[in-house]
């Protein structure tokens, strides 16, 4: 079970014999003002950016994979990469007994939002990765440009041929870097909810990113604030 501290719990020395054995305050935001280091908030924020950017690579790849499945419902893919994150920036900060609860909120708010871009760009290069890949198995895409080229022996009728291939050619080249995008593949991301521009489409993702770094950054909160203790 577990018992909630007083918050002033630390200024209280525990006294064997009086009733409360083993009740210790685990919230480092408790810890007295002369505990506060700032080479310790350093070091977590070094850790976290790099946890943050490994979490962000896996959940990318997770997430690409969970797609060829049906992929996430929109919104929920960037609430749970929040969740994560912010737990494991929360419980790094809590062990560390980094006390700048403030500032480590406001850290993690930074840390989740930038690995939800990271994520985010990650995922669109696999995505172009294999766009690429099947852009290969065309068999327009491997003809060069010599082929393309005029020949002086060309009669009118190769000539036509010519010019109709060249034509498809560039129609399907054009068409491949507009799929390449990156404003496409923020598109593409709410097709499932119909027709959207790319304004549109970029506001959806602006507003998953807040939303999943914000449930984020509360969770570190949380974990930080709240005064927990073990009973028997």
């Amino acid at each position: 079970m577990w018992t909630k501290v007083h918050p002033t719990a630390w200024r209280t020395p525990v006294v064997e014999g009086d009733g409360h054995d083993g009740v210790f305050p685990l919230s480092t935001s408790d810890c007295p003002p002369s505990k506060v280091s700032l080479p310790r908030l350093l070091i977590w924020f070094a850790a976290g950016l790099v946890a943050i950017g490994l979490i962000a690579f896996a959940y990318a790849h997770v997430s690409e994979r969970i797609k060829s499945q049906g992929g996430f419902p929109l919104g929920l893919g960037a609430i749970g990469f929040g969740g994560i994150a912010g737990l494991a920036l929360g419980y790094g900060a809590r062990r560390m007994r980094v006390v700048q609860t403030r500032v480590v909120v406001a850290l993690s708010w930074i840390l989740i939002a930038g690995g939800q871009v990271a994520c985010t760009l990650e995922a669109y290069r696999l995505g172009v990765v294999q766009l690429k890949a099947e852009f290969r198995k065309d068999p327009l895409g491997g003809v060069s440009e010599k082929f393309l080229a005029e020949s002086p022996t060309d009669d009118a009728e190769t000539k036509a041929a010519r010019e109709k291939f060249r034509a498809d050619f560039n129609q399907k080249e054009e068409v491949r870097r507009e799929r390449v995008q990156f404003s496409t593949y923020l598109t593409h991301r709410v097709r499932a909810l119909g027709k959207f521009t790319v304004s549109w489409a970029a506001a959806l993702w602006a507003a998953e990113l807040v939303l999943g770094t914000s449930i984020g950054a509360w969770i570190a909160y949380r974990l930080l604030a709240t005064e927990i203790a073990p009973i028997d």
